[in-house]
């Protein structure tokens, strides 16, 4: 046996059968090839959070923002490499990682059963989730690494009580370290299931072993690089963590007061649809605190402690905006509780095939809404929808006006996010992202090298006034953009202007970062 056959032998033992793994993938791979496309519909504009990532990925570092550790980056800038920084690059890593979570969730519920149709069944439940199911294609970014990495940690987790050699415990370390790089609330996340873990005896004898320091030296290892930049170039990092957590500067209490609803109905609305068409498929039955056996227990004690771990961060750090997907991490082994706890009852095939029918019928209705969402836009599927902004008619007047492979910077993040999508050899800068600059080639540190300006008033404020009072009015050019889709029957025009700031060594020293 060749040394790459043993790996793959001890990560996926040999088992009799056509292989339930590589039919979850293909769901995974088809579910997302659809969503993809429904999102290409719209058109190629980066919006939300996108636009802030496409501009930091100009260059390989060990981290990038305060908020987000660099994973969801460092394999953007991979895809990059084929795709150029394109839509197309975070669609593939978006819909590479929901893969994960298929692979990953199977081989947990393969783990827990030993039930090769029932862990199918289990891990292409999970898109039954709203926030994975649908939330997940509108606003996600680094959470689609944190979900990714949390379903290979519970599966490197679960997989100990059978293996525990020093390579399964090296396994739980990259899951360890490649999570903390996902987004910093892994580390809340796994310490819930840790402690779960000490409250088990046979979970405690499985993994208190010295194989765990073997595990958290990897884990350490992996994570020592960003950790390194973390202390040394971004020091205030928990203040600003802990800053936009809690949101407006309101007083404690006042917080509180909107916090604990928002997180009583994050807890609530996270087993949606999921829980009611169980229900509506096996019965009340599947409603019970009891678990049947190990993972179950875990999964049980990992989710309602999970829940009152939210509940407690609102207290601690007065939270005010408890998103709902703040919830995943922590509540993604609900599904592995109830799943487990079915499997162990007695089901007909015409209540599987009830269940079976619902979940189809769920993705088509996701499905459809995403295509009304792109066929006819606006209220109440999104207010600005920045998605549809036509970028070409600005991309056209910017190569006119005789632009060259020098610096532009948008004032705003969606406007540059954008500018690098239309001009991959540019170094683009957002005016508002001031904690990152790209790296300038000689060329573009040149003092004759283009250094142009570019803002929006319909996508942002005004630039500073003493910015507009330099700007040579001979030199500005202006675009006019008229979006291609009425929104809820309104004609939206965006409009740019574009300066050349050549003329004034001061500004393109303050705006281009050139010095």
């Amino acid at each position: 046996m060749s040394t790459t056959q043993f790996f793959i032998r001890q990560i996926f033992p040999e088992r009799p059968g056509p292989s339930g793994l590589a039919l979850v993938l293909i769901i995974y791979v088809l579910y997302g090839i659809v969503h993809a496309l429904i999102s290409r519909m719209a058109g190629p504009a980066l919006a939300l959070d996108d636009v802030k990532l496409n501009i930091v990925t100009q260059s390989l570092q060990a981290g990038y923002m305060g908020r987000n550790p660099p994973l969801f980056e460092w394999l953007l800038i991979l895809v990059q490499q084929v795709t150029g920084p394109t839509l197309a690059s975070f669609v593939l890593v978006k819909y590479f990682w929901l893969t994960l979570i298929g692979g990953f969730s199977y081989l947990t519920m393969r783990e827990a059963t030993n039930d090769r149709n029932w862990a199918v069944l289990s891990a292409t439940s999970i898109l039954l989730i709203y926030q994975i199911g649908y939330n997940y294609h509108q606003a996600f970014t680094h959470t689609t690494a944190l979900i990714a990495m949390v379903a290979f940690f519970w599966w490197t987790l679960i997989r100990l009580r059978r293996k525990s050699g020093i390579f399964d415990f090296a396994l739980l370390g990259f899951a360890l370290g490649l999570g903390v790089l996902a987004k910093y609330s892994f580390l809340a996340a796994a310490l819930v299931v840790f402690i779960c873990v000490l409250r088990l005896s046979d979970w405690r004898k499985a993994l208190i072993r010295p194989g765990a320091l073997v595990a958290l030296l990897i884990a350490g290892i992996i994570v020592l690089p960003h950790l390194d930049w973390v202390l040394n170039e971004n020091r205030a990092l928990s203040i600003g963590i802990v800053s936009s957590l809690q949101g407006q500067a309101a007083p404690y209490w006042s917080r509180v007061g909107e916090g604990v609803p928002e997180a009583v109905w994050a807890i609530i609305s996270y087993g949606l649809p999921f829980l009611p068409i169980l229900l509506w498929a096996f019965g009340r039955r599947v409603i019970t605190l009891t678990a049947s056996g190990p993972v179950a227990n875990l999964a049980r004690d990992t989710t309602i402690l999970g829940a009152g771990f939210l509940l407690l961060a609102v207290f601690l750090l007065g939270m005010s905006g408890m998103q709902e997907r703040y919830a995943i991490a922590f509540l993604f082994p609900f599904t592995f509780w109830a799943m487990i706890n079915l499997h162990k009852m007695h089901h007909t095939r015409g209540e599987i095939a009830r269940f079976v029918a619902a979940s189809v019928a769920v993705a088509f209705i996701i499905f459809a809404i995403r295509i009304v969402a792109v066929v006819s836009p606006g209220a109440p599927f999104c207010s600005k929808c920045r998605q549809f902004i036509p970028y070409a008619p600005l991309a056209e007047a910017i190569g006119d006006a005789g632009f060259s492979q020098g610096t532009l910077v948008g004032f705003e993040d969606h406007t540059a996010g954008n500018l690098r999508r239309l001009f991959p050899a540019a170094r683009v800068l957002s005016s508002h992202l001031q904690t990152y600059t790209p790296p300038a080639t000689p060329a573009q540190e040149d003092k004759d090298a283009d250094c142009w300006f570019i803002w929006s008033e319909d996508l942002g404020p005004p630039p500073p006034q003493h910015i507009v009072a330099s700007i040579d009015p001979d030199t500005v050019k202006y675009v006019d953009a008229v979006w291609p889709k009425k929104m809820r029957g309104k004609i939206r025009t965006t409009s740019w202007t574009i300066a050349p700031m050549n003329h004034s060594p001061a500004l393109v020293s303050e705006l281009c970062r050139i010095h």
